[in-house]
């Protein structure tokens, strides 16, 4: 469900998709989406501001043997602002994203970041390459500095 004030409420259907929720390492719920397949994971981290309905076409289009996986940000849609806000940096949403690759038993995958979602995808990238077969980067910018890391 999507909400915007000039349109009222629009509710995105996309077929086998599946909402569910985890708690992550400081204790902040975060909500999350799957759509289940047999084939290769693929994790698609949003925009600031995005939610998966911005990938709502990949989740219709894609083929069913793959296994999507999105989540929302920390304070964003379904998921909890963190108890201390010292808590909503990338490196966060990172951890995060590697708490929700353990709860769904996900050992490797390739990563979609579109803008902000690059800068998340770079960060576990540092931390987890090991989990990596690939990485694709939309219209995102990471520093110098973190990349060299």
């Amino acid at each position: 469900m999507l909400l915007l004030p000039a349109l009222g409420t629009i509710r995105i259907m996309i077929a086998d998709l599946e909402h569910r929720t985890l708690v992550s390492f400081d204790g902040t719920k975060i909500s999350y989406q799957v759509r289940e397949g047999e084939g290769p994971t693929i994790v698609l981290a949003n925009g600031l501001g995005g939610s998966y309905v911005a990938y709502t076409h990949i989740f219709q289009n894609f083929p069913t043997g793959c296994r999507l996986l999105c989540w929302d940000y920390r304070g964003m849609y379904r998921s909890d602002v963190p108890k201390t806000r010292k808590n909503l940096r990338v490196e966060d949403s990172s951890l995060d994203l590697r708490e929700l690759l353990r709860v769904e038993k996900v050992e490797k995958a390739v990563f979609v970041g579109w803008s902000m979602g690059v800068q998340v995808i770079l960060e576990f990238h540092r931390q987890h390459r090991e989990m990596m077969d690939a990485m694709v980067m939309i219209n995102g910018v990471m520093t110098l500095s973190k990349i060299e890391s």
